[in-house]
């Protein structure tokens, strides 16, 4: 199971606990309405709304440094806007919600180390 890495958070915070707390706490509310938002899209089979979600979630995905994860969103992304490789997408959407739900706990640990 791939773990948060804050190398990237750190650099972009240049020292700030403040800001890596704040940054932690948007991707701990973000991933509850991405992950209802892309079983939603699945479910409706909404390929472009999928493709969308994947695209806005990368962001969050990469401030927590989740870099596998991030590769396989950008997939979903690209595939999911031709609408192409439709059965890896339930896949890559669960991958998706065990990491981010593990990450969570993991933010949550980074949180109260620096509060």
């Amino acid at each position: 199971m791939e773990k948060i890495d804050l190398t990237y958070l750190e650099t972009l915070a240049d020292g700030s606990n403040e800001l890596i707390v704040e940054l932690m706490q948007i991707f701990i509310q973000q991933v509850p309405e991405f992950i209802e938002e892309m079983n939603t899209y699945y479910d409706n089979k909404d390929w472009e709304a999928l493709s969308a979600i994947a695209h806005k979630s990368k962001s969050s995905i990469d401030i927590v440094g989740l870099k596998d994860l991030q590769v396989k969103l950008k997939t979903l992304e690209l595939d999911a806007k031709e609408g192409k490789n439709v059965d890896t997408y339930r896949g890559i959407i669960d991958e998706f919600i065990l990491t981010c739900t593990n990450a969570i706990d993991d933010a949550q640990n980074v949180i109260n180390d620096l509060q």
